[in-house]
């Protein structure tokens, strides 16, 4: 999937072989499967653990623990793999030895499988996911776990949803780099919201709106043409003040693209991913959702 000219490209998967029922979708595993065998990449598990109290024994037993959960899964990688020590099991430690590793080893993408929280059926998030992402020098591939996904029938597309935003344009430029290998096709979204119904609008609101979208797109298409990429734009109205994300989520379905991608904005993670359309997105657990963060811009 992300190979490029002249190298293997190496890609982290941070695994937790204890996560129980929500474990990754066998569809997204065979995914990354064929990552491996058609594309040659190098695909890295990886367990993070805090080394205070650990002893060879308990090592030695993560690592088959490890082992046991990829051969579960029916994964059969290229690279053996890794169990990371933390200083401690804070956020902060665990953040900060899965980027270092991230970059010592030269990833280009970091996928994250689900995790339970207190037992309910939810994706990993909270404070390591958005420390994660405000800190992460390359994006980040969230999959979804064994409820999830409508269709394994899933078309060579990805969706692509932007604000026109000079931050979402640079993560439309580092997405290109890694949909170009899959050739897949990239359909352009973006939401037009209509003022509330107690607002006097001009009567070619709708249409000045459109036109201005159509031109803003034009420039991301440009883009998909020296890569040999077909590529749309698809716009919707939709209400005053809205969530975007069930639209999002529509679209894909409708589509029945392979994964989604937006921008995080830079600034408080907390309050702009996991508390926004990307959450939504992402609590579908229907589709994959790439993330591109605040410092993994080209």
């Amino acid at each position: 999937m992300l190979k490029r000219q002249g190298n293997l490209n190496t890609v982290i998967w941070a695994i937790d072989p204890f996560e129980g029922k929500l474990k990754p979708h066998p569809f997204e595993v065979r995914s990354l499967q064929s990552w491996v065998n058609e594309n040659g990449v190098q695909i890295q598990p990886v367990y993070m653990v805090d080394q205070n109290h650990l002893t060879v024994e308990k090592i030695n037993s993560l690592e088959k623990a490890v082992e046991n959960y990829l051969q579960d899964l029916g994964f059969k990688g290229n690279l053996k793999p890794e169990i990371l020590m933390t200083a401690d099991s804070s956020t902060e430690a665990l953040t900060k030895r899965l980027t270092f590793y991230s970059k010592e080893i030269g990833a280009n993408m970091i996928i994250v499988s689900s995790r339970g929280r207190k037992g309910f059926d939810r994706f990993i998030l909270g404070s390591f996911a958005e420390s994660l992402m405000l800190h992460s020098e390359c994006p980040l591939y969230f999959l979804t776990h064994q409820n999830g996904t409508p269709t394994e029938q899933r078309m060579n597309k990805v969706l692509f949803s932007t604000d026109f935003s000079k931050h979402s344009e640079q993560a439309f430029d580092t997405l290109l780099e890694h949909v170009k290998f899959l050739n897949s096709e990239v359909i352009i979204y973006n939401a037009i919201s209509l003022p509330s119904s107690s607002t006097i609008i001009p009567d070619d609101y709708c249409s000045m709106q459109e036109e201005e979208a159509k031109k803003l797109a034009e420039k991301f298409l440009e883009k998909t043409k020296p890569l040999g990429l077909k590529s749309k734009f698809v716009i919707e109205y939709v209400g005053a003040f809205p969530n975007i994300a069930p639209s999002i989520v529509d679209i894909a379905k409708r589509e029945s693209v392979r994964f989604v991608g937006m921008a995080s904005n830079s600034g408080r993670v907390g309050a702009i991913f996991f508390g926004s359309v990307a959450r939504e997105v992402f609590r579908s657990n229907l589709f994959p959702v790439w993330i591109c963060g605040p410092k993994a811009m080209n």
